[in-house]
């Protein structure tokens, strides 16, 4: 499997862990609202979220930045080999 595909997969799997982790807490939120509950604990609820939602994407961009560099870097690496294989071209056509 390319390497920009491997790495993925750690991102699929952090962006499932957030939606697990927002689904439960605005279904908290909603069923406070709905019984009254106070509106701090509304508003602690969805600052505990919030602070967990930063740090699951700060994952998710760590790990879209190293696909980023993986993609360069094989750009280059394509483009290099495809320089080589038109100079062989034109060597091979030259002699």
């Amino acid at each position: 499997m390319p390497l920009p595909l491997m790495k993925t997969r750690p991102l699929i799997e952090q962006l499932i862990k957030l939606i697990q982790i927002a689904a439960p807490v605005i279904g908290n939120i909603t069923t406070n609202i709905r019984d009254g509950s106070s509106l701090e604990d509304s508003v602690e609820l969805q600052a505990k979220a919030l602070k967990s939602f930063e740090e699951q994407l700060k994952i998710v961009e760590s790990v879209l930045t190293n696909i980023q560099k993986s993609l360069q870097f094989w750009a280059l690496a394509t483009s290099g080999f495809g320089i080589l294989a038109i100079v062989a071209l034109i060597v091979t056509i030259v002699k």
